[in-house]
């Protein structure tokens, strides 16, 4: 991922931009070769794509909620199209407009529950679920750290986590596998990011 960089920076330098804007689309969910539902190497370059947004006005949208896991370039271009003009609005045209989805801020344990908190300028005013259904692609892991798929639920905007499988939890992960297709979003309809507690 040095590479990414380091072609960001020479742009600039080359084409004397200076800190121009530069807005990417995170990689969308896919099968590729794997067929493994549980398979995560896919979901470790996605999170390695994150880094780059620590780079003078550098931000990206995130696809998580539209992809298809059997067609590598999804049809539905629209909300892409849209995430990445409201980061130009916000960012570069400094307009008050949402553009990010609910980000991981914090977790707490209690007993057998894990409580998620996101950043709360993130959530637009409120997180909910794009069908209506719970949050999907939760899984929590114990000591063993082995990751079990865990019951999700939204309550004030946290989301509340359990699981059969796991007495004691201490690692969280949402979305970390090659092609989850989400339903967890907030206010505006922008879908959570991907983020793992566990390193």
């Amino acid at each position: 991922m040095r590479a990414t960089e380091v072609l960001i920076k020479a742009w600039r330098k080359e084409f004397n931009q200076g800190d121009r804007p530069f807005y990417y689309v995170q990689i969308a969910p896919f099968q590729y070769e794997n067929k493994d539902l549980k398979a995560s190497d896919i979901a470790f370059f996605r999170e390695k794509q994150t880094v780059f947004r620590q780079l003078k006005n550098v931000e990206m949208v995130t696809t998580l909620d539209v992809g298809n896991p059997k067609d590598i370039h999804p049809k539905d271009k629209k909300p892409v199209g849209l995430r990445l003009a409201y980061i130009a609005l916000n960012n570069t045209y400094h307009k008050n407009v949402a553009y990010t989805g609910p980000q991981f801020d914090h977790f707490k344990i209690s007993d057998k529950q894990v409580k998620i908190f996101f950043k709360p300028k993130s959530l637009s005013g409120r997180s909910e679920t794009s069908d209506g259904l719970s949050p999907k692609y939760f899984q929590i892991a114990g000591k063993d750290e082995k990751f079990y798929n865990a019951n999700a639920t939204i309550r004030r905007n946290k989301i509340i986590l359990n699981s059969t499988e796991v007495k004691q939890p201490v690692a969280v992960r949402y979305a970390f596998v090659n092609a989850p297709i989400t339903n967890l979003q907030n206010g505006k309809g922008l879908p959570a990011e991907q983020f793992r507690t566990d390193k």
